[in-house]
């Protein structure tokens, strides 16, 4: 599912519209409360399940418990194994694996550990097919920024080259290949940055104030210049 298909999802579902709201955040924990007095018994069972490894990784992660958090992901990476071909449990299984590495990834861009980016790349690469959609995509990007803090700028841009390719209606992908093309004076940067704002219109707001595109007032002026064209 690309980003787009999701987002067209959420407006059309009152469920998960009021769920993704966070003007009413005291749904999510009144949801949360309910979800975890009636699995708390099973809660160890659920960590190792399918269903509970992306939610007990982002617990961790919000009470900010990185190292406990990365260690937790590899090995629910290593354990998750694709179901046989007559299961139905192959998109969960799927769904699962892709959030795991997400919050793994997350979890590894607030270690100082030498090898997570290296780590990373290669559990990546035996990734669940197929390696398309919104989920994948935003994978390659989490991976793309864990290659800037270890300053390897190219294997970046080749990530986010493959997050585009994945999710071409991502408009973070493009924001992200825009930010290493103005770095590494590479790409497109305008067409990236127009691409961006026309798939996530509230990344305007982020381009206008990262220090990277404000140290070139020229681009922001074609910026303006090119949406106020493309808007009459």
């Amino acid at each position: 599912m690309k980003y787009k298909d999701l987002q067209d999802k959420q407006k059309h579902s009152l469920f998960l519209a009021i769920l993704s709201r966070e003007k009413f955040p005291w749904i999510q924990d009144f949801v949360r409360i309910v979800f975890a007095f009636i699995f708390f018994p099973f809660k160890n069972k659920i960590r190792k399940s399918h269903f509970g490894a992306a939610g007990y990784l982002k617990k961790l992660i919000k009470v900010k418990r990185f190292e406990e958090g990365y260690i937790f992901g590899l090995e629910r990476l290593s354990d998750l194994k694709p179901p046989k071909s007559n299961s139905t449990s192959g998109p969960v299984y799927y769904t699962t694996w892709w959030s795991v590495f997400q919050k793994t990834c997350e979890c590894a861009l607030e270690l100082d550990r030498d090898e997570t980016f290296s780590v990373l790349s290669k559990i990546i690469e035996n990734g669940p097919d197929p390696k398309m959609g919104f989920a994948v995509s935003d994978s390659y990007c989490r991976l793309a920024r864990l290659a800037c803090k270890k300053n390897e700028p190219k294997a970046a841009w080749k990530l986010v080259e493959n997050a585009i390719r994945c999710d071409d209606s991502y408009g973070y992908a493009y924001f992200l290949r825009a930010w290493l093309g103005q770095k590494l004076h590479k790409g497109k940067v305008l067409d990236d940055l127009i691409s961006a704002i026309k798939n996530q219109p509230e990344l305007k707001d982020h381009i206008l104030q990262d220090q990277t595109f404000k140290k070139s007032i020229h681009l922001l002026k074609k910026l303006n210049t090119k949406q106020r064209t493309e808007s009459v």
